[in-house]
């Protein structure tokens, strides 16, 4: 079967999703522009294309950015990039620094309301 004779409806550019993160991904990348080198290790291997350069008015790319819309959390990107400036932080802790090891925290030492008490017999 010749390319042309390909359904025109079903058919998309290349790098082009069709649909948005359905809510799953349990972890995020975050990058830190201040220590990116632009290497576009990560642009490059991330396997859904979710990660987009940004380029000043010359056509320069002077950033990159993740459209969390698209993105798995698979971490690839983490995996690759050199420096390492892209961290793999948990999807729900929010906004702030270290609220992924405070939640951890919390998850060890006290009960929930949903779930009862944190104790379960020692089972791992």
């Amino acid at each position: 079967m010749r390319p042309s004779q390909f359904a025109r409806s079903t058919c998309f550019e290349a790098g082009h999703l069709t649909s948005v993160n359905a809510g799953w991904r349990s972890v995020r990348p975050v990058i830190d522009a201040e220590q990116c080198t632009l290497c576009l290790n990560c642009y490059m291997y991330c396997p859904d294309g979710t990660i987009a350069k940004v380029r000043d008015d010359e056509g320069a790319c002077v950033a990159v950015v993740v459209d969390y819309d698209f993105c798995k959390g698979c971490g690839v990107c983490a995996k690759v990039c050199p420096v390492p400036c892209i961290a793999m932080v948990d999807e729900h802790a929010g906004e702030n620094e270290g609220a992924s090891e405070t939640a951890e925290t919390l998850d060890e030492t006290s009960p929930s309301a949903e779930m009862g008490p944190a104790t379960e017999g020692g089972a791992a």
